[in-house]
């Protein structure tokens, strides 16, 4: 493919020229960093209020009962168990899986502070890595106009938020419940980043 677009048999593809490197001064540069900073800040805070405040997600969740000292003898090591091992002998496992229950169970040892300053800033740069990987797949695009880049960031967070809960659910045969609730979180920080992510000055009218 030439840098004009053209591609093999006389297909052109049309390209933004945002997709080609080009240089940016440096008030750009840094007006495109607090940009993406802010719509970091902006999915933090509503993570912090759709799990941490409204406690909405928790609704879907069944009790459990106080089962540490089992889950130490079950499941020695930190780590991801499937039960049952998808690495069992075809007709056994095809056996287990008719008869059920099956689970997926996700197991941290050692105990970790409810309020973990550290693990806060990993989720927060999490976000702000993705937010730049957002601003620089919305300039390769070359879409114009507030509404359709916030309309284009919204629809890629539904496909991201669909393909990975909906995956989950069915490949792995996970709770619609919950991953509904992870879903709408998923959706809803994108929508939020996507607010201030559409008005990022790389991309004026």
């Amino acid at each position: 493919m030439g840098l004009d677009g053209s591609g093999p048999a006389g297909l052109t593809i049309p390209l933004s020229s945002a997709f080609l490197p080009t240089p940016l001064n440096p008030a750009t540069l840094m007006k495109n960093l607090l940009a993406t900073f802010l719509a970091a800040l902006a999915m933090f805070v509503w993570g912090f209020a759709y799990y941490g405040v409204s406690g909405i997600p928790y609704k879907s969740l069944q009790p459990a009962q106080n089962v540490g000292a089992q889950l130490d003898e079950l499941f020695p090591t930190t780590g991801t168990y499937v039960i049952p091992d998808p690495r069992t002998e075809n007709d056994k496992l095809s056996k287990q899986l008719e008869k059920g229950p099956f689970a997926t169970v996700h197991i941290r040892k050692g105990g970790t502070p409810a309020m973990d300053p550290l693990l806060m800033a990993k989720g927060f740069i999490l976000g702000w890595v993705c937010c730049l990987m957002m601003a620089v797949l919305l300039a390769m695009t070359g879409i114009r106009g507030y509404g359709p880049r916030l309309v284009f960031i919204l629809f890629a967070g539904v496909i991201m938020a669909l393909f990975t809960h909906g995956g989950d659910v069915i490949w792995w045969r996970q709770d619609w419940a919950w991953q509904i609730h992870t879903m709408i979180y998923s959706i809803g920080a994108w929508l939020v980043a996507g607010l201030l992510l559409a008005c990022s000055p790389k991309a004026k009218d």
